[in-house]
């Protein structure tokens, strides 16, 4: 089966202080899913990493 991963799940996976951090973690770790990202999930992770964490982490994470 496939699992589409929204931004709000990237952004989680990404930013160890989001309150769904753990959560995300713990899901892909235990999950033998392929992870399908949509193209317009990701300038929305691009924006909230720049916000959040400015342009190191969006590179980082790029």
């Amino acid at each position: 089966m496939t699992v589409i991963a929204d931004s709000n799940m990237l952004y989680a996976l990404y930013n160890a202080r989001d309150a769904s951090h753990r959560e995300a973690i713990s899901f892909v770790s235990q999950s033998n899913e392929t992870l399908l990202v949509p193209d317009v999930a990701l300038p929305e992770v691009c924006y909230l990493l720049t916000r959040d964490i400015g342009y190191f982490g969006l590179q980082k994470f790029l």
